[in-house]
């Protein structure tokens, strides 16, 4: 009896049926990839709804909106060394995004050290040192509200450690042979290392000086909605600056330096002894993106800028609660004439 044919396929048809599906994976890829990021593009568009949204709530409680830093004023009316010190304006609006337990954590008043008497010490540092060791028990509610990580301040596309790191490879220093950077040799680093991160600042102003809709503490009374006399609808509120800077280098940085810290870690807490971590600005030298991209963020030009991970720009809340995605591409007369509030300058189209 004749035995039937067996089917099977042979090692060509194989061959043809995986360069097949590995085609149809490659043409798939890109399509998950961009969906994902359509949709962290999406999540980051609600971050900065729900903080605009917070900042109407807060102005509408206490009639004016949260300082940039609640920094120290002495006598004088200006803060001196206290003048970057202080709780930043992301803190203030944590009970108007269902985290009113971590502010009572937190329990912000004064500048860092104000309430517990003792001055010009680092948050951390006094952790260490208060009574031999054994921190106040305020200081230690503090300190663990501060290096909690709060999902609505943090973009989904961003890929910022959460708590600012002891040492960090700062994106493109690997084309310059560096290893990662030890955070301990800037100034403010006590104040800065541990602390959870943020991906968004307030705006200070433009290059006529702070005329933004976040003013520290020490440089004048909090601003109001009805002194945005540009119009709300044309006022950049707060946006997207997630990124450090590389000290000691040149600009653009050139192969062979070595920098010799990072600086400006973005903390909801507040300002470590440095306003950029709560503020930018949109002063001629500082674009969207800081002349850089993720990808060479070791170049950064300045930093007070607006800077996201979202390729070719940024996405910004403007005053009236809106949030628009703004190109890297836009005419600086055009991004000054959005953050500043009162300048009485033209919106061109963006």
């Amino acid at each position: 009896m004749k035995q039937p044919t067996r089917m099977a396929f042979t090692l060509v048809e194989l061959l043809v049926v995986i360069a097949i599906i590995g085609v149809l994976v490659g043409l798939l890829l890109p399509a998950v990839q961009s969906a994902r990021e359509a949709a962290r593009r999406m999540q980051c568009q609600n971050n900065l709804k729900q903080i605009g949204l917070a900042l109407h709530n807060y102005e509408s409680t206490f009639k004016m909106l949260p300082p940039a830093g609640l920094t120290y004023v002495d006598d004088s009316g200006y803060g001196g060394t206290k003048d970057d010190d202080g709780y930043g304006f992301l803190c203030f609006l944590l009970p108007y995004i269902e985290q009113s337990a971590l502010y009572e954590q937190v329990d912000p008043s004064g500048y860092w050290e104000m309430d517990d008497g003792i001055t010009g010490r680092p948050l951390e540092s006094l952790i260490r040192e208060i009574d031999g060791g054994s921190p106040t028990e305020r200081i230690q509610r503090r300190w663990a509200a501060a290096t909690t990580p709060v999902g609505t301040y943090l973009c989904p596309s961003s890929a910022m450690p959460k708590n600012a790191p002891l040492k960090w490879s700062i994106y493109g220093s690997g084309d310059f042979g560096v290893g990662a950077l030890d955070v301990n040799s800037m100034f403010n680093a006590n104040q800065t290392t541990g602390l959870a991160t943020t991906s968004y600042k307030g705006c200070a102003g433009n290059h006529l000086g702070d005329n933004g809709m976040f003013v520290k503490r020490a440089e004048g009374e909090p601003r109001l909605f009805r002194d945005v006399i540009d119009g709300l609808s044309n006022t950049i509120a707060v946006g997207e600056s997630t990124y450090v800077r590389a000290s000691g280098i040149s600009k653009p940085a050139v192969v062979g330096e070595s920098p010799s810290s990072l600086e400006d870690w973005p903390v909801w807490i507040g300002m470590p002894r440095t306003d950029e971590s709560t503020r930018f600005t949109a002063r001629t030298s500082s674009p969207i993106n800081a002349f850089a991209s993720v990808g060479k963020m070791y170049n950064a030009i300045d930093d007070d800028c607006a800077f996201s991970f979202h390729q070719g720009g940024a996405q910004f809340n403007f005053a009236d609660g809106s949030v628009r995605f703004i190109t890297e591409s836009i005419s600086m007369e055009t991004y000054q004439a959005l953050a500043g509030m009162n300048d009485g300058a033209i919106v061109g189209e963006f």
